[in-house]
């Protein structure tokens, strides 16, 4: 149960494959971000368990979810640096393999028509950037990042038809042998998937 409301979102029984990828939809309001928040130890659950390799949850360090798990969300935080910067996050990303990156998610000819290329400087909140923008941004970091769990919520909410496409091309390539959860309301994200689940009235389903 939520705090603060008398919703009671229910899951009764997940077991997820290492490498296996699952999909989840369900209305807003129904328990999505709440399950991810579960699943990433963010909250705890008032009843039953949660396991890893048959392990509780309270018995796994703290660091394996930070170091083993990505949560690539809808809401993008960008920072008052360099495009590239706001990319890398101080990682050593080799140049060519970023900007092959960037034409795979139809972002190169928007950085090469930049002033600065990717020396440009993001803006507050990231101001300069579309939505879209700034999604494919901040999927292009998750990926770097390159955890064994990756958990997308709602990965191509601000995307058109042919831009989405696109990025689940590059997904496909990039999820191979990765764990996933995808939260979506997208129909074209299942194919990434190998089962899916929805959220109905707080409960979750197999479909």
């Amino acid at each position: 149960q939520y705090p603060g409301t008398e919703k009671q979102i229910h899951i009764p029984s997940l077991n997820i494959k290492r490498g296996e990828k699952i999909c989840l939809t369900g209305k807003s309001g129904e328990g999505k971000t709440t399950f991810l928040n579960l699943f990433t130890n963010v909250l705890k659950p008032d009843h039953g368990e949660r396991l890893i390799d048959k392990k509780e949850y309270s018995s796994i360090s703290p660091l394996f979810f930070q170091n083993k798990m990505t949560v690539i969300s809808q809401e993008t935080e960008l920072f008052n640096l360099s495009l590239q910067e706001n990319i890398t996050l101080g990682q050593k990303i080799d140049e060519k393999d970023l900007y092959h990156t960037l034409e795979e998610l139809d972002l190169l000819e928007w950085i090469e028509h930049l002033d600065r290329g990717l020396e440009t400087i993001v803006g507050e909140k990231g101001l300069r950037l579309s939505a879209g923008q700034k999604q494919r941004v901040n999927l292009i970091r998750g990926m770097l990042l390159d955890r064994e769990i990756i958990l997308l919520d709602e990965p191509t909410s601000h995307l058109d038809e042919k831009t989405e496409r696109n990025v689940i091309d590059f997904l496909k390539e990039c999820l191979k042998n990765k764990t996933v959860i995808i939260v979506s309301h997208r129909e074209a994200l299942r194919e990434l998937c190998d089962r899916s689940y929805h959220i109905e009235n707080h409960q979750l389903i197999e479909d």
